[in-house]
């Protein structure tokens, strides 16, 4: 995929925290007794509820760390900004400052090219164990739902959230993947020009 169309695409990558949030919303809290949000929780026997809370609890727990990397979409599109730059720099025969630009994206920690391929791999990992918590917790409420609250529960709209969280983060992984590949390749073009460049400027002195 060209680097143009890599960049058409991160643009159109959806706002994560904002799915995340929405996510999180429609899902449900940890509950005491009394205050259950969603009445069928009640009718749940207590060794159920107090399992189903711990998990709850852990969930929520995952849902501040996922919060916190969120902005990796964001790093991601800096990435793709980084690139243009650096790529119009080549067309314009400017290798010494298109290998400046890379030198920078190594080193500088808003634009770290490593960190946001591996922040991305890794927020992919943490939405992918959220997914399996959110299937454990599903099966525990369809083994002890009756047929009525169990359908009760499915057209809650959590599941249509987390499928939409998913595919932005895998996408995004991707799409970091793939910005990585072309760094690379312009990096050892930048690289390849400058060294020629001061190599032609020695000559003539």
């Amino acid at each position: 995929m060209s680097l143009k169309e890599l960049k058409k695409e991160v643009s159109e990558l959806q706002d994560l925290p904002n799915t995340l949030q929405q996510f999180q919303g429609s899902w449900l809290q940890p509950f005491r007794k009394d205050d259950a949000t969603h009445a069928f929780l009640r009718t749940l026997p207590p060794e159920v509820r107090r399992k189903l809370n711990r998990k709850l609890a852990l969930m929520q727990q995952q849902f501040q760390e996922i919060k916190a990397k969120s902005t990796v979409t964001n790093d991601i599109e800096r990435m793709s900004h980084l690139l243009i730059e650096m790529k119009l720099q080549l067309f314009q025969g400017n290798g010494k400052q298109a290998a400046m630009l890379a030198r920078e994206a190594l080193q500088d920690e808003a634009i770290n090219v490593r960190k946001t391929i591996a922040d991305s791999l890794q927020f992919d990992v943490r939405v992918e164990k959220l997914s399996e918590h959110y299937q454990d917790i599903s099966a525990l409420l369809h083994k002890h739902l009756s047929l009525e609250d169990a359908v009760t529960f499915m057209e809650l709209p959590h599941y249509f959230y987390l499928q939409s969280l998913r595919q932005t983060s895998k996408r995004q992984s991707r799409l970091a993947r793939d910005l990585g590949q072309h760094f690379v390749t312009l990096t050892k073009e930048a690289n390849k020009e400058a060294k020629e460049a001061s190599l032609k400027n020695l000559s003539h002195k």
